[in-house]
């Protein structure tokens, strides 16, 4: 909806058309969206605060609020569809990966849970009748298969509860722990760093462009609610920039941007294309971040194929190596 939202900017509609339009071929079985909608946009409402109310993205509605103030809305719309498009590619590009592999799991699971259950109860019992006791690796490999269903299960309902629970405590935070916190985490602290700056240093560069001041930009950041991390680091520069420190000085002392990016403030204030260079930085953010996902991505598949073939390994000698023991005794 928000590409098409844009695409119909680019063609000449106005906004209410464009909506009305849209909520009529989307939302066919519930116009009661149409009319909130509608009498919202009559009454005066920003698109961002409709689209806000109708649960999309925050970081799409934080940049159709950013769109309102430098005027290119529909660009801003075009950008935004794209960025949505590409973050569903990902999520289904990340499922069809995981899809086969989760099934072997599954196969897995049940294999060791027969294997428990019937198959080396039985092992054991002529084990015992001729008085064999498994020792070294065929020890060990059978007490691999006896545990490994429990230990799975405690570690899947563990990381399971774990989860919640930090996204329960998260969701708590004030948004300086919430930052801080995503730093913390090994995996997560480089994706988020560069997808902030990114963020960032694509609206500051279209409201420069449109001719406001670094203090304005850090006022409009500072006032929007729709994403509160926003305006934490707003107030943040603005506070120090107020002390006398310089923009690039304050963004270098702060850890949730890219390392590069107050050498590139610096660079851009230097040569007086600041304005240019946070934009080309933007892109070149959001490059090393889909490159960074792509490169995660290729490396699950392959993760959890290897995970699989050492089970089955380990369970083929648990199995095997205690009867070749057996052999050899007697």
């Amino acid at each position: 909806m928000i590409y098409r939202l844009g695409v119909m900017l680019n063609e000449g509609f106005n906004l209410a058309d464009s909506l009305e339009f849209l909520f009529l071929n989307l939302y066919k079985q519930d116009q009661t969206i149409l009319q909130l909608a509608t009498s919202q946009l009559k009454n005066g409402a920003p698109l961002s605060q409709i689209l806000k109310q109708l649960e999309f993205p925050s970081m799409v509605c934080l940049q159709v609020y950013f769109a309102e103030r430098h005027g290119k809305l529909a660009d801003t719309l075009l950008y935004a569809g794209n960025q949505l498009r590409k973050g569903n590619q990902h999520k289904e590009k990340l499922l069809k990966l995981l899809q086969y592999p989760a099934f072997l799991l599954f196969i897995l699971f049940i294999i060791l849970f027969i294997l428990n259950q019937w198959i080396l109860p039985r092992f054991e019992i002529l084990y015992s009748s001729i008085g064999f006791t498994a020792k070294g690796s065929a020890h060990f490999f059978m007490t691999f298969l006896q545990t490994a269903p429990s230990l799975i299960f405690f570690f899947a309902i563990f990381g399971t509860t774990a989860l919640l629970l930090f996204l329960a405590y998260y969701s708590k935070q004030s948004p300086e722990k919430k930052g801080k916190l995503l730093l913390k985490l090994p995996f997560v602290r480089d994706y988020f760093t560069l997808y902030f700056t990114q963020v960032f240093s694509k609206e500051f560069s279209q409201l420069l462009a449109t001719g406001f001041a670094v203090n304005e930009i850090l006022q409009i950041f500072n006032k929007q609610t729709v994403y509160p991390f926003f305006a934490y680091i707003a107030d943040e520069i603005n506070q120090e920039l107020k002390l006398g420190s310089s923009f690039a000085d304050v963004v270098s002392g702060l850890p949730f941007f890219d390392s590069h990016f107050a050498t590139m403030i610096r660079h851009g204030e230097k040569c007086g294309h600041l304005e240019q260079e946070l934009k080309f930085f933007s892109e070149f953010c959001e490059q090393t971040l889909e490159k960074k996902i792509r490169k995660g991505l290729a490396i699950v598949q392959p993760a959890i194929f290897i995970l699989v073939g050492l089970s089955v390994i380990s369970i083929y000698l648990s199995v095997m190596l205690p009867v070749f023991q057996m052999i050899e005794s007697m």
